[in-house]
């Protein structure tokens, strides 16, 4: 009885212990992690690595700056976009934006990597 009360706690503890440690190392962000020059102790310059994924936006929440990161889309086609999604309703795919005067299949296929329909958000937002 003993020994299993003492095996459980120790498993307990492990597993604990295990978590402790991996919420550290996680929670800390790369960039931030500080590794000292080994010929005076300074911190050593460190390269960031940048994420060559491009941002997706979600084209019915994107403000009309967010949507003039999309290539193809300006200050006018934004517009529209906001309009076209006011008046017309949500996106319920990512073709769907074709309906917005000013995009073509042309357009639609040079911004197809860069835009999403977020069915989670679309659903919240409808209130299902």
């Amino acid at each position: 009885m003993i020994k299993k009360i003492v095996l459980e706690s120790i498993t307990i503890f492990l597993i604990c212990a295990s978590l402790l440690l991996l919420k550290v190392v996680y929670s800390q962000p790369a960039n931030e992690v500080a590794s000292l020059d080994n010929d005076n102790n300074t911190p050593a310059k460190q390269t960031e690595v940048f994420d060559e994924t491009p941002k997706l936006i979600d084209i019915n929440l994107a403000t009309d700056q967010e949507l003039q990161q999309i290539p193809g889309v300006g200050e006018v086609i934004a517009q529209r976009i906001i309009q076209d999604r006011e008046k017309n309703g949500y996106y319920c795919t990512v073709k769907d934006i074709v309906r917005v005067k000013g995009i073509g299949l042309k357009t639609f296929e040079k911004m197809q990597q860069h835009i999403v329909v977020n069915k989670r958000n679309l659903m919240l937002y409808l209130g299902y």
